[in-house]
């Protein structure tokens, strides 16, 4: 990816999938989406060398925090396929942290309330990286908070579950 490119967009939008990312770009210029890089990208190969200051992950999960919309997961869903998925975050976590600017921040935000997709690969993390530490939440995501991570929980009102932490990089 040239860094030209990258450095002109005030935000790039790096997806894997070939079908959402063309998604994204006709829905980015519908709504007139100036400064946006749609890139067709994987989290775990990066093509990008200039840091960022900030990142979004929003990984690929279980979708257990849909069930109300999605019953069908509770039949397609297994233990195995919960361990597979926190390792592949766990993976996009390590790819995309060097990334990101010192002072510079990453979100981790997924469709799941399982331990082992959020706080797991979170805390697990953090422990292997010294350098990141939990940011605070901005003022408007106070409502959702527990501690200093989002946790929407469809069982304390409607919606979809979902969870998402705010991570800071020192050096």
């Amino acid at each position: 990816m040239a860094d030209t490119a990258v450095a002109g967009a005030r935000i790039v939008a790096a997806e894997a999938s070939r079908g959402r990312l063309a998604v994204l770009t006709r829905l980015a210029a519908r709504w007139g989406a100036r400064g946006l890089l749609p890139v067709a990208a994987d989290a775990l190969r990066p093509p990008f060398r200039r840091p960022f200051d900030g990142i979004l992950l929003d990984a690929p999960c279980s979708g257990l925090g849909t069930l109300a919309r999605n019953p069908d997961i509770r039949w397609r869903v297994t233990p195995a396929d919960l361990a597979r998925h926190a390792e592949r975050q766990r993976a996009m976590l390590e790819s995309l942290a060097p990334l990101v600017k010192p002072g510079g921040q990453l979100v981790y935000a997924t469709c799941s309330l399982e331990p082992e997709e959020t706080h797991g690969v979170v805390d697990a993390f953090l422990e292997s990286h010294e350098s990141f530490t939990e940011g605070e939440l901005p003022e408007w995501a106070r409502p959702f908070a527990v501690g200093e991570r989002i946790e929407l929980d469809p069982s304390r009102g409607a919606g979809d579950g979902f969870f998402a932490v705010r991570l800071r990089r020192s050096s």
